[in-house]
């Protein structure tokens, strides 16, 4: 199974009105330019895929993480904007990645050198909770590696997942 690592958007500065929405700020711009590096040591690069959240902050970082990395596609989803934001609407991670890929028009069997998915902050903390880390803090930029098939949700909602599953389209 190629690797799939789980990205937080860089810093942003929020648009007037607007708690979720805004573009990278220098610093943000930074985080993604050091995510994309640190991808790159860890041997993703032009056979990647890039899957991120449709928001702005998200998108930005993931077009410097493609290009950077020369990624075979870099496509944007809203259902790993909305599933970032609200991982107790994602009963089964590789499940819900697949079916984010699809949607994109990607077919999971074109994913054989590396996922990239640019997301948010909950579904990063929902994944590290997986491993060892004690610190569930997650930084903008910071990485987070998903190993397929351990993902346990114990605070799943169906409710939830409906809600993500109306909102697509």
């Amino acid at each position: 199974m190629a690797p799939i690592k789980l990205v937080r958007h860089g810093r942003y500065d929020r648009k007037k009105g607007s708690p979720t929405e805004g573009k990278l700020v220098d610093a943000g711009r930074e985080q993604a330019a050091r995510a994309r590096d640190a991808l790159l040591e860890a041997g993703l690069g032009a056979g990647a895929i890039v899957l991120s959240s449709n928001a702005e902050r998200a998108r930005e970082t993931a077009d410097i993480i493609g290009q950077g990395l020369g990624a075979r596609a870099v496509v944007y989803s809203r259902r790993i904007e909305l599933g970032g934001e609200h991982t107790n609407g994602i009963r089964d991670l590789d499940a819900f990645l697949k079916r984010s890929l699809e949607e994109s028009a990607v077919m999971p069997y074109d994913v054989t050198e590396g996922l990239v998915v640019v997301s948010h902050a909950p579904l990063l903390i929902a994944a590290k909770a997986l491993t060892e880390a004690p610190d569930l803090n997650v930084d903008y930029g910071e990485i987070v590696s998903y190993e397929p098939g351990t993902w346990t949700n114990p605070l799943f909602s169906p409710e939830m997942e409906g809600y993500i599953n109306t909102r697509i389209w």
